[in-house]
């Protein structure tokens, strides 16, 4: 069947239909008619995947009145229709170097953060951006750490600082690398290895660049991480909470 048969398949196994929500968040203009009816159902699970992978989508404004609709008759969802709708949603949050505060923040929300949900929220490709940098089990880009065993190491307190403040502690061979060619052209990468008239440092991307020595006209070391700030500010506060049972459950 093809993803929209499965995600409209009300007999289908919910996990599969999830799978199949999050696909759709993918494309750069999702099937926003079959994501709207999701919203609509009784999964709340089925419901917040929907309206995270209905961003970037074109509304019509019919639409945007259901969405509106639905976040008064469901006011958990408000956060995430603001953010589909280009509104502010992240009002009132504290500042990122007061991380006890937003844990005090997560653990006031109803229930417990899902790590099965923040499983497809680490590898969302619109919010939290985790998976370009990040893998773990060898999914994602190799970039930054592997984050399959995190959990084992880390409190929730320093997974949280991690991802509020990524420039606080920044590992020395972590440090990105601004090189210029002397034909002008400027690279970015973490240095990998050096060895005869080459360099190789890895690319944002993932992807190795092999530089010729000889044709690096300049090259700078910077003290800040790849990762950028802010991420923290693309996610709800359930999102980021189940973001975090995740990234604690991967020991």
């Amino acid at each position: 069947k093809t993803t929209r048969a499965i995600v409209l398949d009300e007999k289908r196994n919910t996990q599969l239909r999830l799978a199949a929500v999050a696909a759709m968040g993918l494309d750069d203009s999702p099937d926003t008619d079959a994501l709207m009816q999701i919203t609509i159902g009784k999964s709340t699970l089925l419901r917040d995947e929907s309206l995270r992978s209905l961003i970037g989508a074109h509304f019509e404004a019919d639409d945007q009145e259901r969405l509106i609709k639905l976040a008064k008759q469901h006011t958990s969802t408000a956060p995430a229709i603001k953010r589909i709708l280009g509104q502010q949603f992240t009002s009132d949050r504290p500042a990122s170097t007061d991380t006890a505060t937003w844990l005090k923040r997560l653990d006031a929300l109803p229930g417990r953060g899902d790590a099965t949900v923040g499983e497809r929220i680490f590898f969302n490709q619109k919010i939290a951006l985790c998976s370009h940098c990040h893998q773990v089990n060898e999914r994602g880009t190799r970039v930054g750490p592997d984050l399959t065993h995190i959990g084992r190491g880390s409190s929730r307190a320093r997974i949280l600082e991690a991802i509020l403040q990524p420039n606080k502690e920044v590992s020395p061979y972590l440090r990105p690398w601004v090189i210029t060619m002397k034909d002008g052209t400027v690279h970015t990468g973490i240095a990998m290895r050096r060895g005869g008239n080459a360099e190789v440092y890895l690319g944002i991307d993932g992807k190795e660049i092999r530089l010729d020595k000889r044709q690096i006209k300049t090259k700078t070391e910077g003290h800040h991480s790849l990762m950028p700030e802010g991420l923290a500010h693309t996610m709800t506060l359930n999102e980021l909470r189940d973001l975090i049972a995740f990234l604690m459950k991967s020991r």
